[in-house]
């Protein structure tokens, strides 16, 4: 299974209910022939468990839903029980070489007596985690990715048995849907935590200048917001 042997785009603009069904039925059925494949150096199937990393912190509404609808369709899909556990890695608030370093030694405790068939990396900063703690993590453990955007996936170097969806969220988009909300758009204004602390829109970083080199920007991010 090379990297981006079996890598699907999801338009955000088709609507996220669709990019939602995709993302779950991609991800389930890439995890369902993984773990059903022989491994490449031995006989044996790999583990009947999958690891879901979440790039986000725990209080997801969303994962919640995504992480139950996953584990149900994966065993009413395979006919073998396959184990599914997940933890949150939360990207967006904390980061760095010192907190790898505690999640690579939290993980790696936790999991020491239970090993992984496949791990699931939701989102770029998860994904980008796992390709930095695989080979002391997860040796040849594949690893699918999903919710990753496509410019993140254009610059990872992905290495064999790294596969999953790219999907296309982009500032482009942002501004085009700004301009049917408001006639004549003249400025754009940007709020919120600095791009390189989004776990979601850290390339944004790269486009802003080149998407909106026609408007007057107002760069708010970064400041607090008054009570």
């Amino acid at each position: 299974m090379g990297a981006l042997e079996w890598a699907s785009h999801c338009d955000l603009r088709a609507g996220v209910g669709v990019c939602a069904i995709r993302w779950l039925t991609g991800v389930v059925v890439a995890s369902i022939v993984v773990l059903g494949a022989p491994m490449a150096e031995a006989t044996a199937q790999l583990p009947r468990s999958v690891l879901i990393l979440d790039q986000s912190a725990r209080d997801s509404a969303w994962f919640d839903v995504f992480f139950s609808a996953f584990r149900s369709t994966l065993n009413t899909k395979s006919a073998v029980h396959v184990s599914v556990f997940a933890e949150h890695l939360d990207l967006s608030r904390f980061g760095g070489p010192r907190h790898d370093e505690l999640l690579r030694r939290y993980l790696r405790d936790k999991f020491s007596e239970r090993p992984i068939g496949v791990v699931v990396a939701q989102g770029s900063s998860a994904l980008e985690f796992v390709l930095r703690s695989r080979a002391e993590l997860w040796p040849g453990v594949p690893v699918i990715f999903a919710a990753v955007d496509e410019e993140t996936g254009k610059r990872l170097n992905l290495p064999p048995g790294v596969t999953g969806t790219l999907y296309q969220r982009s500032f482009r988009n942002a501004v085009a849907t700004a301009r049917v909300l408001v006639r004549n758009l003249k400025r754009i204004a940007l709020v919120g935590d600095p791009f390189e602390r989004q776990a979601v829109r850290g390339h944004y970083k790269q486009e802003v200048p080149v998407d909106a080199a026609e408007f007057e920007l107002i760069d708010l991010m970064g400041f607090r917001l008054e009570v």
